[in-house]
């Protein structure tokens, strides 16, 4: 019986191995599931990069050959206007002067000034003609321009709409990198669990290393107790290990379904852009068929020179009020500027404040600590009062018992004088004794002022 269930734990922790080893396999599919996710992301991000929409938008809008073309036409348009002014300036003079002076003139005059009138009629109408087809050029080629105009609005828009979806590709990111920190969690979960197991696993080993014929049935049966609950609970985390992987699985199918339809926008982005840059390069044919016939753009001009200078008027006005913000700001930075010294100024007041409230704290301790050593003081010389009060009425009630004991003189000798004698003695000479302090005490409490014995006598005290 032990033998089999040796053989049952032993398959058991077989079971476990391999239930392991799925968990990493499983583990290690995820982990090459996200950095194939992440790689798709940096190269989607890296193609969205490369699109430089910045310089599509300049060489869309920015043409450097319209300068020239505007300068060329704009001369030949001033010397066109300077022949028809020219021409009827001087067919004006001829009319007046063939209406005013008909009779004073010769016929040779006539016939010259009528000739020069026709040549001038013949050019006059020639110039009408030319005016008239470079109107009708200039009205064909102002349309072809706002035509390129819509198409450059057109490709402005698209360009808006890509930056839009690159947006949307960035915030989609992110979310996705917000989607894998739990994922992460749980595959650290998952690695710590599988730790977890193998040094359960590893406990078994050492468990079942142990020989059979040392241990008695009763370890044994404790042995198998203990690898039962070890396998419940092992089954119990690969149960949790199975749900936790079956969740990071179905997220991982999204993250790639995600990632699909970014591919796919991705691709259709670049088909766009291969579009716009085959009608960018349709736009500068056009622009350079345009180059040819483009003297009508002078009305262009001079509504956009008109516009010119009501927008420097309106410049000057808003740099006007440029001014006075500037000045305002100038002068509200100088009033932060005081109110910052103000608060400085406020700050070190405060700080001495806080320093004096500080010192006058400690000599206010200090204060109590000196009552406190006067006070005890005062109570040791009180102590020392009642003391020398006690003392001088046991003398007085000495002197009172000894009075009627006073000794008498012999005739050739003189004794010498008792102890009532030398406290009498004390007694009348103690105004002359020096004065001398106990101890030193503080100028508002008295001193304690003890005499000094006579010479000859002890001591009392």
């Amino acid at each position: 019986m032990e033998q089999e269930r040796v053989m049952a734990q032993m398959t058991r922790q077989r079971r476990n191995a391999c239930e392991i080893r799925r968990l990493n396999r499983e583990l290690e599919t995820c982990d090459r599931v996200m950095t194939y996710s992440k790689t798709c992301y940096v190269k989607c991000n890296g193609d969205l990069k490369a699109l430089d929409v910045e310089k599509l938008c300049k060489q869309i809008e920015d043409i450097p050959e319209l300068k020239e073309i505007l300068i060329e036409e704009e001369t030949v348009s001033q010397c066109l206007q300077k022949n028809i002014t020219g021409v009827m300036e001087i067919a004006q003079k001829r009319e007046g002067r063939a209406v005013v002076q008909p009779e004073n003139k010769q016929d040779d005059d006539m016939m010259e000034n009528s000739e020069r009138f026709t040549e001038l009629q013949g050019k006059y109408d020639a110039l009408l003609k030319t005016s008239e087809t470079h109107e009708v050029k200039n009205h064909c080629l102002q349309m072809d321009f706002n035509t390129c105009r819509a198409k450059c609005k057109l490709l402005n828009r698209k360009i808006d709409i890509i930056q839009e979806d690159k947006d949307n590709l960035d915030q989609k990111y992110h979310d996705m990198i917000r989607e894998k920190r739990p994922l992460q969690g749980q595959n650290d979960g998952l690695q710590e669990n599988m730790l977890r197991l193998q040094a359960e696993n590893n406990e078994l080993k050492e468990h079942l290393r142990t020989p059979i014929s040392n241990t008695s049935h009763d370890a044994l049966e404790g042995y198998n107790n203990m690898h039962q609950k070890y396998h419940d609970m092992v089954r119990e985390s690969i149960k949790i290990h199975k749900n936790q992987q079956e969740t990071h699985l179905a997220s991982i199918i999204v993250l790639e379904e995600i990632i699909t339809t970014c591919q796919k926008e991705i691709t259709g982005q670049q088909e766009n852009i291969k579009v716009l840059q085959t009608q960018n390069n349709g736009l500068k044919e056009d622009i350079k068929t345009v180059r040819v016939q483009n003297s009508g753009l002078q009305e262009d001009i001079k509504t956009v020179r008109v516009q010119n200078n009501g927008l420097q008027e309106d410049i000057k006005k808003v740099q006007g009020q440029n001014d006075g913000l500037q000045e305002n700001m100038l002068r509200l930075r100088a009033k932060n500027n005081e109110l910052k010294e103000n608060k400085v100024t406020l700050l070190e007041q405060s700080n001495r404040y806080r320093e004096y409230i500080k010192t006058v704290h400690i000599k206010n301790n200090n204060l109590k600590e000196n009552q406190q050593t006067v006070q005890g003081k005062n109570n040791g010389l009180q102590a020392r009062e009642q003391t020398v009060e006690t003392q001088s009425n046991a003398l007085n009630e000495m002197s009172r018992t000894n009075a009627n004991e006073r000794p008498t003189e012999a005739s050739g000798t003189q004794k010498k004088p008792t102890f009532w004698k030398k406290v009498k003695g004390f007694f009348e000479r103690k105004d002359q004794f020096p004065i001398v302090p106990a101890h030193h005490v503080s100028s508002d409490q008295p001193e304690n002022i003890e005499p000094e014995p006579e010479p000859g006598c002890s001591s009392w005290i």
